[in-house]
C-alpha cells in the first residue's frame, strides 16, 4: 500500500513518550526533579511511569514551582537515587526497538536527559536522536503546512525548531495543539509530567493523521 511506511499505519511500533520537569531552563545545568515516561504505541498507552530523581539542593524558582506545583517537602520525601531513575529509564529508552516521543525533545528534554547522565558520571551518548519523533516539530509543520523530509527526518525536525509563530492560529505548545484538536485540556494540571504525557499522546494521535510522517 502506498504510504504504508507512515507512522499512522505502524500500529505495532512502540514508543517511549517522555517528559522532564526541571529546576530551570538552562540546557546544560538545570536538573530534573520529575521524569514521566509512557510505554505506548500509536493507539494506546500501556503504562505511565513517574519518577523523582533526588537532588537535595534542587533550586526551583518560586514562579516555576507555582507553574509546576512543585512541593519541595513532598519531593524530598519521595525522591529517589538519580542513578537508579536514569538506569531504569535508559533500559527502555536506549532500546533501538522503541522510537522516542515527546513535545520539544529536540529543543529541551534531550538536553536534560544528558545533564542527568553527566551528573551520574556517564558518558554523553546522542545516538538516540535518530529515533526521536518530536511533536513540537510536527505541530509547527502542521501550522505552517510544511511536508516532512523523511529522507533526513532528524535534520528536518531541527529545522522546524527554528520556525516561530506568525500571529493568531500558529501556536504550537502542547496546550495550543490540544485545543486545536479539541482534546480536553486543563491548565490547572498542565506542566505535571504525567498529565503532559497523556495529553501529548492524544496530540500525537491527531498529528500523524494530519502530517505525512
Amino acid at each position: 500500500m502506498i504510504g504504508s511506511e507512515l507512522l499512522r499505519f505502524q500500529d505495532n511500533q512502540k514508543y517511549i513518550l517522555f517528559d522532564y520537569e526541571t529546576e530551570g531552563l538552562n540546557l546544560f545545568a538545570s536538573r530534573p526533579w520529575q521524569l514521566s515516561y509512557a510505554i505506548c504505541n500509536s493507539r494506546y498507552i500501556e503504562k505511565v511511569i513517574t519518577r523523582y530523581p533526588l537532588f537535595k539542593d534542587i533550586n526551583v524558582s518560586d514562579d516555576a514551582a507555582r507553574i509546576t506545583r512543585f512541593d519541595k517537602k513532598k519531593y524530598l520525601q519521595i525522591g529517589e537515587d538519580p542513578a537508579i531513575v536514569l538506569r531504569d529509564f535508559e533500559e527502555l529508552a536506549m532500546d533501538p526497538n522503541y522510537l522516542l516521543l515527546g513535545h520539544n525533545l529536540m529543543g529541551f528534554d534531550n538536553y536534560v536527559w544528558q545533564t542527568l547522565c553527566r551528573l551520574q558520571g556517564k558518558s554523553i551518548d546522542w545516538s538516540f536522536v535518530a529515533r526521536v519523533v518530536d511533536t513540537l516539530c510536527l505541530s509547527r509543520a502542521y501550522r505552517h503546512q510544511i511536508a516532512p523530509d523523511l529522507k533526513d527526518f532528524t535534520a528536518w525536525q531541527y529545522k522546524m525548531l527554528t520556525l516561530r509563530t506568525k500571529g493568531k492560529g500558529f501556536g504550537a505548545s502542547l496546550g495550543a495543539m490540544a485545543r486545536e484538536f479539541q482534546i480536553p485540556y486543563d491548565e490547572r494540571l498542565a506542566h505535571d509530567a504525567t498529565y503532559d504525557c497523556n495529553i501529548n499522546h492524544k496530540v500525537f494521535q491527531k498529528l500523524i493523521w494530519s502530517v505525512e510522517v
